[in-house]
């Protein structure tokens, strides 16, 4: 599963979806946005 999401500020939005999916038994392999922050975001 590849995320995508079109802004990330403090990667909250993310971080959930994330999480939903992988309740899900769902493998996410990478995430993409168009624009982001400077601030760094561990995902996973």
């Amino acid at each position: 599963m590849l995320v995508i999401d079109d802004f990330i500020s403090t990667g909250s939005t993310l971080r959930e979806a994330i999480r939903a999916l992988k309740q899900r038994n769902l493998i996410v392999i990478g995430a993409a946005t168009a624009c982001a922050t400077q601030r760094r975001l561990a995902i996973g």
